[in-house]
């Protein structure tokens, strides 16, 4: 069984101020371990080379982060090991943080920090070789605008410029006050062009629990399970399988079997559906036969003409045999509701 198709985009809530919410995440780089945290408002990374493979490192590091910046409202990472552990559980209850994980086998879920680590070591491996340091690559993410009509980092973290390799005019490096309304209102539009260029045709399937659903284990590996927990995380669940085992996966990694009873379409998918047969239930009375239930017919066709009394004639009701079917009709109305055509090559005009 092959993995579904992209869905559309579930974007986070845009955070009212800087560091109410951070992503972070851990990169590998020439045998060293990096961890990286980015903050959702203000874009601020932060980068820091750890010396174990130990939890208790990252919990120091965010400890000193946590002096300089604030506590954030909530911390957002994957599930690795340095970020589950027992003593990183209660170093985040203590410091009354919510964590957000997202669900395995779907880095999307984590995109922000994720993207950052990609940009943080493709530019440390170039400045590596140059005779930079990691600090001259994290220098310049600081001072670099977002985009056109949005500040840098620095700027809206801390309400200014920074002097460093970027020159900036000496009233650049004062204080000064944003408008967050308007910078609201920027992201606002940011966050829009972004989920509509990386929008997919592919609607979400809702999913309930109690659902019979598969569920992905690895490459190409499905096992049929039920769904026992809807998670606070958007589009992740709970699945028990057959043999008692608990795995958490986005729908990304699930698909519905349809011997459920509880499987539905989507509610836009059901609006779609719906209005395909009031559409036809409307020309019912002109040039179109209404579709027969499954038992009487798999197929009602269109025809073309129409009596003197003007009730529609069908000339093919049910017919599955291609030698049967008339080259008059130029259209065929299937069980799902869709308006389908015959092919020309096969002698259909």
């Amino acid at each position: 069984m092959r993995s579904n198709s992209q869905y559309s985009l579930e974007p986070y809530d845009i955070p009212e101020y800087p560091m109410q919410s951070v992503s972070m995440g851990i990169f590998h780089l020439d045998g060293n371990d990096y961890l990286v945290t980015v903050d959702r408002y203000s874009k601020w990374p932060a980068c820091y080379q750890l010396k174990t493979s130990r939890s208790l490192e990252v919990i120091d590091l965010l400890k000193r982060q946590f002096i300089d910046f604030g506590r954030p409202e909530t911390l957002v990472s994957d599930n690795g090991s340095y970020f589950t552990s027992y003593e990183f559980k209660c170093f985040i209850e203590d410091n009354d943080v919510k964590h957000i994980t997202s669900s395995p086998y779907h880095s999307r879920s984590n995109g922000l920090a994720e993207r950052m680590n990609q940009t943080i070591k493709n530019s440390l491996r170039k400045a590596l070789i140059s005779g930079q340091t990691l600090c001259d690559v994290l220098a310049t993410f600081l001072s670099t605008p977002l985009g056109d009509q949005l500040p840098s980092p620095a700027f809206l973290l801390q309400a200014r410029n920074l002097r460093g390799q970027l020159h900036c005019l000496p009233h650049q490096l004062k204080p000064q006050g944003l408008h967050l309304g308007e910078i609201h209102s920027r992201f606002v539009k940011r966050q829009s062009q972004a989920v509509f260029q990386n929008n997919t045709a592919t609607l979400p399937t809702e999913y309930c629990v109690g659902m019979k659903v598969w569920c992905k284990l690895g490459h190409r590996r499905w096992a049929e399970g039920v769904i026992v927990e809807h998670p606070e995380t958007p589009r992740s669940y709970y699945i028990k399988l057959s043999d008692g085992k608990v795995f958490r996966r986005n729908i990304k990694a699930l698909r519905p079997n349809r011997s459920s009873h509880a499987y539905n379409k989507t509610s836009i998918n059901d609006h779609i559906y719906k209005q395909q047969r009031l559409v036809e239930s409307t020309n019912s009375d002109k040039n179109l036969v209404p579709v027969q239930s499954a038992q009487q017919s798999q197929l009602a066709v269109v025809p073309n003409s129409v009596d003197q009394s003007g009730t529609a004639t069908p000339a093919l009701t049910g017919a599955t045999n291609p030698n049967q079917m008339s080259s008059s009709f130029s259209s065929v109305v299937i069980r799902s509701g869709r308006v389908s055509k015959p092919p020309t090559r096969l002698g259909f005009s």
